[in-house]
């Protein structure tokens, strides 16, 4: 199960923290045998995308799926992308945004 991430528009951490992480424990618990990652959309860093992996990292069935083209168009180096997220991605998604 993929999960599209637009924590971009969350303005602080606290809220998303709690509604995030809460239902992403609850998808979890409801499909113990599906994985289950979040895929970056908007986000204009992986910031808030590392906490709550970091948040989840207990979770053997959860992980980040890492949009390379999305993390390209967000401005934010893509080394920062890998270097938050690398204990975190168990999916990459590559495509080409060109066309």
């Amino acid at each position: 199960l993929l999960i599209f991430s637009d924590i971009s528009k969350w303005n602080y951490w606290g809220r998303f923290s709690i509604e995030a992480k809460d239902k992403n424990r609850y998808l979890l618990n409801l499909y113990p045998d599906i994985d289950i990652y979040v895929e970056n959309m908007f986000d204009e860093d992986p910031v808030l995308l590392a906490k709550l992996a970091e948040e989840l990292s207990n979770e053997k069935h959860f992980g980040v799926c890492l949009d390379i083209a999305h993390a390209y168009i967000s401005n934010t180096p893509l080394d920062i992308w890998f270097d938050l997220l690398d204990p975190y991605i168990k999916h990459i998604h590559l495509n080409d945004n060109l066309f």
